[in-house]
């Protein structure tokens, strides 16, 4: 039997998720969310799975909804199993990446960087955000994000143009840190994230190198995620 998993975990795990509702419901796409998992009705975003297990409790609850997703891609199916309890290579799926859940404890900073609040600062940002090596053609935060209050986009300015960034967004007990982009930013995101919320513990995951930037910015790693993938010709 499998240990359990680190309570904060579950915490950053749901955190994941309240993100995943929010850029949802930016771009009015349907969703299904149980205790065990946030299941994708219509497809995603890039960069979005359409499953994000919660829980590891019910396994076999959250192979049957894998088994319901993959019947009705028309797609490359993405999921993120938050718990790395999955085997999903009988079912046709492959291991995209493995990643580290990371948390930092509550920390209060100098605001540094900015909340963009409008909607020409949220388009400038996207596009920073693109450049820094998330290239797609969907515009993917849509404006009527700005006016959710659990999310904020925080930026650095260098006169007119935005050289870094990241996401804040809000859960009862945490705070997300993603998304960020910009040269060597990840522990200036944290420090900006900590300054928005100085009470609450930062969460998110990472992988390969930036793990170790984590760890650099006062993070510790808590737990494993990994990331599947059915391919196209196999939905």
């Amino acid at each position: 039997m499998a240990p359990d998993p680190d309570p904060r975990v579950t915490l950053a795990a749901a955190n994941n998720a309240d993100l995943y509702q929010v850029v949802f419901r930016g771009h009015g796409l349907r969703f299904r969310r149980s205790d065990n998992a946030f299941v994708a009705v219509d497809q995603p975003p890039p960069y979005y799975s359409q499953m994000t297990v919660l829980s590891p409790d019910d396994p076999e609850a959250i192979l049957a909804e894998v088994d319901a997703l993959a019947q009705r891609a028309e797609a490359v199916v993405g999921l993120k199993d938050g718990f790395s309890t999955l085997d999903l290579t009988g079912r046709g799926f492959e291991t995209l990446f493995d990643a580290q859940w990371i948390w930092r404890a509550p920390q209060s900073a100098q605001p540094t960087w900015k909340v963009v609040s409008s909607a020409a600062g949220l388009d400038c940002w996207e596009a920073a955000w693109k450049r820094g090596g998330s290239p797609t053609d969907v515009r993917m935060f849509p404006p009527d994000m700005l006016g959710d209050a659990s999310v904020a986009f925080l930026a650095n300015w260098d006169g007119d143009q935005i050289v870094a960034g990241c996401i804040a967004n809000l859960s009862p007990d945490c705070v997300g840190v993603s998304n960020v982009f910009g040269s060597d930013a990840f522990a200036a995101a944290a420090k900006a994230v900590g300054a928005l919320y100085p009470t609450l513990p930062i969460v998110g995951y990472e992988s390969g190198p930036d793990i170790e930037n984590a760890i650099r910015a006062g993070f510790e790693t808590i737990g494993t995620l990994r990331i599947w993938i059915m391919p196209k010709d196999r939905a």
